[in-house]
């Protein structure tokens, strides 16, 4: 039974608030399911130029993700406030949270910007690129920088949508921009006709100019008012007060979306100087956007579970918010046997799905090692990712950033290097530890929500 569910005469509000969830839950799952889609799609086209160029891919897809996570971490705090806006009926609080959001965007965009195009080498060797897989990966890495600013605008503005209960427009806008970018992709990447063919520098532009166009008509939903977000004309001034909210719930998200992300870029440095080198690297880049594959049902709920916790707190009903996570917490935990068998396919199908993204043995090989050693640790990860959303919705961003480090940097690299390569027992006993870490986060998570003490964290 779902903690704070007593009575018979709750079972309404009970369906209420799981048809909530759902309702907010589905479409981010779907958005999510598109990205993966698009980033699926890419992957299989660079693989046909070869294991340099994939390779090169995912030591830098290991960056982007590091900072596409940092930007989201800061996205946390507009949409922790959002949603306590909406709560309120406050819609001029909301657009004025959005407009300091928007004004921290550009800050950030300018700023990792500029320090990454300088840094990206340096960053792609830290990770174990060498020759062709780093002049490669360094190509692609600045490409995505220099229009860093359209991926921020773009997660900032469907966060704030999906903070006042609309996930739906998000939804239908991704729909159009994943078309868009894997067709753009294809004709810069190939270049067939009069496009040139620009290898991975075109999945690159292909990626922002996307981007770019979502991040047009997003602005244009939100200042229609016709996604439930009432735009209201104010200062774009800075407010340092708001901003200084924005960042007490939002920097704990970065700190631990750049620790994550940092131990994800260790474990890949790991994989890289383990004896198989490059293929490792290779069927790591594969396996992570296979893994991805099953996380998102998680996902869509943790971010449901953020925003309606999120609102409920800012109603002043604790109770009702604290009913509302652990009932998300429990259709994530519902979901556990649909991942399991997600986790059973990919057992099944590993072998087949790593031929389809490399000719060379020792790679498909090794990619069929991955998925099958985490296929069915994926349960796990989604029972934390759900959890970790509603401590969000409640302002306790710190607890995760700490189980972050704990997990990552304190057990997973330090396990991972001392198995996988002091004793040489190779990348399969480094993915043996990334599973066993999905245990450790989940278990940190869901001890701190029962402890309730978020609920007595102000924003």
């Amino acid at each position: 039974m779902v903690p704070g569910i007593t009575s018979a005469a709750q079972d309404v509000s009970l369906r209420s608030d799981a048809r909530k969830v759902a309702t907010l839950a589905a479409p981010i799952v779907a958005s999510n399911l598109l990205m993966w889609l698009s980033g699926f799609a890419g992957m299989y086209m660079l693989s046909r130029l070869g294991p340099e160029t994939l390779a090169g891919l995912g030591m830098a897809n290991q960056i982007v993700m590091m900072v596409v996570i940092l930007v989201l971490g800061i996205t946390t705090g507009t949409m922790a406030l959002v949603a306590r806006a909406r709560g309120a009926g406050d819609a001029a609080a909301a657009s004025h949270i959005l407009r300091q959001s928007l004004l921290l965007a550009l800050l950030q965009s300018v700023v990792i910007g500029l320090a990454g195009i300088a840094l990206a080498p340096w960053l792609l060797r830290g990770l174990g690129a060498e020759g062709a897989a780093a002049e490669a990966g360094t190509l692609y890495l600045r490409i995505l920088l220099v229009g860093l600013l359209a991926t921020t605008l773009d997660f900032t503005l469907a966060s704030t949508l999906r903070g006042v209960g609309d996930s739906m427009t998000p939804l239908r806008i991704n729909t159009a921009i994943m078309a868009l970018n894997v067709a753009g992709s294809a004709l810069l990447i190939f270049g067939p006709g009069p496009f040139p063919a620009l290898g991975i520098a075109g999945a690159a532009a292909g990626n922002i100019g996307a981007r770019a166009v979502g991040v047009a008509w997003l602005w244009a939903r939100l200042r229609g008012g016709r996604s439930g977000f009432q735009w209201q004309p104010g200062s774009w001034a800075p407010d340092l007060g708001i901003v200084k909210r924005i960042l007490n719930v939002g920097v704990p998200s970065a700190v631990e979306a750049f620790v994550r992300s940092g131990s994800s870029m260790a474990l890949m440095a790991v994989v890289a100087r383990t004896g198989p080198g490059t293929a490792a690297v290779a069927a790591h880049t594969v396996g992570l956007q296979m893994e991805m594959f099953s996380r998102m049902p998680s996902i869509g709920i943790g971010t449901a579970a953020t925003a309606l916790v999120g609102q409920r707190m800012g109603a002043g009903d604790s109770a009702s918010a604290e009913r509302v996570g652990w009932l998300a917490s429990a259709m994530g935990v519902a979901l556990l046997a649909l991942l399991a068998l997600l986790g059973l396919a990919m057992l099944l199908v590993a072998g087949p799905l790593s031929r389809m993204f490399s000719d060379d043995p020792a790679t498909a090989g090794l990619t069929a090692d991955y998925m099958r050693t985490l296929a069915l640790a994926q349960p796990l990860y989604g029972l934390g990712m759900v959890v970790a959303g509603a401590l969000r919705g409640g302002g306790d961003t710190r607890f995760p950033m700490w189980s972050a480090i704990v997990g990552g940097w304190l057990f997973m690299i330090p396990a991972a290097w001392l198995l996988g390569v002091h004793l040489g027992w190779g990348p399969r006993a480094v993915w043996l530890v990334q599973a066993l870490n999905y245990a450790v986060f989940a278990g940190l998570l869901t001890w701190r929500f029962r402890a309730g003490r978020w609920k007595e964290i102000r924003v």
